[in-house]
Order: C-alpha cells, then sequence, then structure tokens
C-alpha cells in the first residue's frame, strides 16, 4: 500500500507493444518482451536498467503510449494524458518520462503536472525527464553539456530531475538505484 520505491515509467511503445494505453504491473521476473513487445524501445530501455540496478525485490508499473506525431508539443500531450489516466488507478512516488525530451518548455510542463497532481490528489511525487542521446559523431561533449543545460536554465521546478543519455541506459540506472530497497538517500 507504500508509494515509496514505486514508479510509473511512461513512453512512446514500439510497434509490436500489446499494452498500448494500459497501466502494466511489472517487477523482477516480468517478461519484458510480451508486455513491452519484443522490439527495442527507449521504455523498455529504461525499465530493465531500473530493474537490474534496483535489487530483487523491485516492483513499478508501465504506460506505454502511441503518438500520432513527435513534435514536443505532441509528445508533452501524449505523456499528461498517460500521466492524468494512470493518477486515476495508481499512486506512485516517481514518473519515469522515458521519451527524451528536447525544450524548457516540457520541464515546465512536467513540473505544471506535478503540481497539478499534488492539487487534485494530494500525492507529492517528481518526475524524472531523460535528455537527449550525445551524438559524438556531430557534436562535441561541451556542446552536449550546453544543450542539456539549456534544458533547465532560468527554470525553477523543484519536482522535475533530468538526466543525461550519454550510453542510453542513465535514466533507468539511476531510477532503479533510487528504488533500491537496500540503500537509504
Amino acid at each position: 500500500t507504500s508509494v515509496e520505491n514505486y514508479m510509473l515509467f511512461t513512453g512512446i511503445a514500439a510497434a509490436d507493444c500489446p499494452n498500448i494505453g494500459q497501466i502494466v504491473t511489472i517487477d523482477q521476473s516480468t517478461d519484458l518482451d510480451a508486455v513491452l513487445g519484443a522490439s527495442a524501445s527507449d521504455i523498455k530501455t529504461q525499465v530493465t536498467a531500473a530493474r537490474l540496478n534496483a535489487g530483487q525485490n523491485w516492483y513499478g508499473c508501465v504506460l506505454a503510449y502511441s503518438v500520432a506525431e513527435t513534435t514536443p508539443d505532441a509528445l508533452d500531450a501524449a505523456f499528461a494524458s498517460a500521466v492524468n489516466t494512470a493518477m486515476e488507478h495508481v499512486k506512485v512516488e516517481a514518473i519515469i518520462r522515458t521519451d527524451p525530451i528536447t525544450r524548457a518548455a516540457s520541464v515546465e510542463t512536467m513540473q505544471a503536472l506535478a503540481e497539478s497532481i499534488m492539487a487534485q490528489y494530494m500525492r507529492p511525487l517528481w518526475i524524472m525527464g531523460r535528455a537527449p542521446a550525445f551524438d559524438s559523431a556531430n557534436q562535441t561533449f561541451a556542446d552536449y553539456q550546453t544543450a542539456v543545460a539549456a534544458l533547465q536554465d532560468g527554470i525553477a521546478a523543484d519536482q522535475v530531475m533530468l538526466t543525461v543519455s550519454l550510453w542510453g541506459h542513465e535514466q533507468g540506472t539511476l531510477a532503479g538505484r533510487l528504488a533500491s530497497e537496500a540503500v537509504t538517500v
């Protein structure tokens, strides 16, 4: 019945995902191919990393969704819709947005969503977003640092955390370590 260490992972589903739009509880024994599809997806990458880093008693839930277009506005709207749907059915400590964000307005959208959940349900929670992947062929690391810093520059978002994406699984790794019962923060 506790929300501690219980996280909702949201993101764009793979084309073969059988559970689009459905909230599915997952744990260490869940067959992620059966829940999220056999194809690779950001949401499956992050859930896999979380599970590997969280310890044996880890559990969470996923809500994969599809989008008709991948503009930042459409992605923000799909994420907000999925979260609002999920909040009617689950209580979580954190929401993990697995699709990369590309603009500061998305951070503000996530903060406003967290505040709205608190106002409507009296549920304090935090949201973890992910920066776009580092492109070593076309970016220097300094360019990447500048781009990531711009996502949060001048924004007061105390309920939002951003992670970088150098290898692709950092967000899930951090989420799993934060959910580990073996350590306290």
